[in-house]
């Protein structure tokens, strides 16, 4: 088929491929359609396509960012992926994505929509979220794509929820929440589609707790658009907005902290179970402290595995600034040299976790800085600072693990202002890779892995205060040839 792009490039191409059966009996099309971004169409540079089924390539010129292809052959033995590859005249990939698994059989399917990135650049989205909002629930839905659940808009807080849909690379509309959700928590089931999100306040203005919620909502989308079903619970869970939630190594969810409806910091904490059949189990253990905007991450300790709970206390509060969680119990975790930060992230690495960014106290106010500590858990020891190691101060932002690199992504310098890049951090060793542009300045927003490899960065804040429906996407490093 012949590949003619628009201006903005929707669809950058379309291949039809043929599928026959080696004795010359059962025959089908896949039908793949490419959409680039609007900003960014890879092709206009390149020379070359290399569409690649299982073990066979072909390979077609570009000219003028338009190609002709044709891909007849025999179905691979397993379900496999369509990797397309943009090249320039140098041999080098300028453009590259690929589909989720596909049942690559003599059958007619699709049309399935690619995405063909800049690798290790970020680009706009063709896909915008339904209203703009912040204050999501997301969560990466295995086999749909990206779920964003809530959140709050400028009427207040949402019951809508929207798919960006990873075979189809738009976004899908889907049933509402059954209850407004804003600052709410999500955790996705790694062997299913489905997800829970938890807790969110109802309404009030952006970073209000007003009307928090003590319930879950598990989305199952085997029904027309969805449906939310309640989320039963072994006994009643603490209402709560803005907790944060980390996974740990059995799969479930620890919801920890966050504030009250009144607007009070929380020391209590409860598991998600994510795997199998959702529920919502609160602990009978509290942390040592009450916190509201801190971070964890899952973590290895000598006395078993668990998570490490990082900053998030009040100024002038002697609760510890590290909790470990082991077991179904929080206790002291010591490490020297750690400041009580604030809108951190903190990413389990090898050996411990990576805590990112934040705010912490400067001369009786808060300001973001460019730090990244390595907080060493399996074996004792002192924590490993890298002063200045970020392009630019930040807290409020997202991190997201892509293998070795952590993409982190917006929030706010130490003035108190949108970022509009990311810092791509090589984790072993710990170092700046590359600062990466984004279109957009963003605080508040989400991020979500797709399970092809691009993430998506999506709503929140804008520089003047606004709030956004746009998403952007990072594309990775194509994988070597």
């Amino acid at each position: 088929m012949v590949a003619v792009p628009g201006s903005w490039s929707r669809f950058a191409a379309c291949l039809g491929l043929a599928l026959a059966s080696a004795c010359g009996g059962d025959k089908g099309k896949i039908e793949i359609d490419v959409v680039t971004s609007p900003i960014d169409n890879v092709f206009a540079s390149a020379t070359q396509v290399v569409f690649t089924v299982g073990p066979k390539s072909t390979t077609a010129p570009v000219i003028n960012g338009h190609y002709d292809i044709s891909l007849d052959q025999e179905p691979p033995k397993d379900p496999g992926t369509i990797t397309i590859r943009a090249l320039d005249a140098a041999g080098n990939t300028v453009g590259y994505g690929t589909t989720p698994t596909l049942q690559l059989k003599a059958i007619d399917q699709g049309p399935f929509t690619v995405w063909v990135g800049r690798p290790g650049t970020i680009a706009a989205a063709v896909a915008k979220l339904p209203t703009p909002r912040a204050e999501i629930a997301a969560f990466g839905a295995s086999g749909l794509g990206g779920m964003f659940a809530g959140g709050r808009d400028a009427t207040g807080a949402l019951k809508s929820s929207a798919l960006y849909n990873v075979y189809t690379q738009g976004i899908i509309v889907v049933t509402d929440l059954t209850s407004p959700r804003a600052g709410a928590v999500a955790i996705a089931n790694a062997s299913s589609p489905h997800g829970t999100v938890f807790g969110g306040a109802q309404s009030g203005p952006l970073g209000a707790p007003t009307g928090a919620l003590a319930s879950g909502e598990l989305f199952d989308p085997s029904t027309g658009s969805g449906i939310w079903a309640a989320v039963p619970s072994d006994a009643a869970p603490e209402a709560r907005a803005f907790a944060n939630i980390l996974t740990i190594g059995t799969g479930s969810g620890l919801v920890s902290g966050g504030l009250s409806g009144s607007g009070a910091p929380l020391s209590s904490a409860m598991l998600v179970a994510a795997g199998g059949t959702a529920r919502l189990t609160p602990l009978a253990s509290t942390m040592a402290a009450h916190r509201f905007r801190h971070c964890g991450a899952q973590a290895r300790f000598p006395a078993g595995d668990g998570a490490l709970i990082v900053g998030g206390v009040a100024d002038g509060d002697p609760g510890p600034v590290l909790e470990q969680f082991v077991g179904q119990s929080f206790s002291t975790f010591d490490v020297a040299g750690i400041e009580n930060r604030w809108d951190a992230t903190a990413t389990a690495v090898s050996g411990g976790i990576l805590l990112v960014g934040g705010t912490v106290p400067n001369g009786g106010t808060r300001a973001a800085v460019k730090s990244v500590v390595f907080i060493p858990t399996e074996v004792p020891g002192p924590a490993i600072r890298y002063d200045g190691l970020l392009s630019s101060a930040r807290a409020g932002h997202t991190a997201t693990l892509l293998g070795q690199d952590l993409l982190v992504c917006g929030g706010v310098d130490e003035t108190g202002a949108a970022l509009a890049s990311c810092d791509l951090v090589n984790t072993n060793p710990v170092g700046l890779r590359s600062r990466i542009p984004t279109g957009v300045a963003r605080t508040g927003h989400v991020a979500v892995t797709l399970e092809t490899g691009p993430v998506l960065i999506a709503g929140g804040i804008g520089a003047s205060g606004e709030l956004l429906d746009s998403i952007e996407i990072y594309t990775p490093p194509a994988p070597a040839q």
